[in-house]
């Protein structure tokens, strides 16, 4: 009886877990963070590569990257472009965990500029609306901008 009863532990453990792939394949944040922390357990398990399933989103081990940028390079289209790699980094949004792509730090910034004059420098319509400004206007000396992408909006934030 021990022996049917861990079996159908087994099965059912197993089926929850089909059963939240599933979920989540169909629904992209489903279960967001969450659901990585399973997959990275599951991935941990003495098992062959074969049945391991591969979910590219969690498979994520991101860098933050600091960077400094100097008087000159102060600008929207330097910000844009950073915008965009962590675009690309957070697979166009379909990341399933949050982290912080870059922390930028900005000597002086000499002329103002804000969240339209970044958009402007953003060729994409689906990254145009996937920023989630934080921020307001950036100028004066000795600044820090936070680039992250959020799993849970599925959006980039600039802090």
């Amino acid at each position: 009886m021990a022996l049917e009863t861990v079996i159908f532990t087994l099965v059912a453990l197993f089926s929850v877990v089909i059963l939240l792939f599933k979920m989540n394949s169909m629904f992209p944040y489903f279960m967001g963070k969450s659901f990585c922390k399973v997959y990275q357990i599951i991935f941990s398990l003495p098992l062959p590569k074969n049945l391991k399933p591969n979910i590219p989103g969690c498979c994520l081990f991101p860098e933050e990257s600091r960077v400094f940028l100097e008087r000159d390079m102060c600008n929207p289209g330097t910000l844009s472009n950073y915008i965009e790699k962590c675009w690309e980094k957070s697979q166009e949004g379909r990341a399933g965990q949050t982290f912080i792509c870059y922390e930028i730090f900005l000597e002086s910034v000499t002329n103002r500029f804000g969240e339209d004059e970044v958009k402007n420098f953003i060729d994409s319509n689906e990254l145009r609306d996937s920023i989630n400004w934080k921020i307001g206007y950036i100028e004066g000396l000795e600044i820090t901008v936070i680039i992250k992408y959020n799993s849970t909006d599925g959006k980039i934030e600039v802090i």
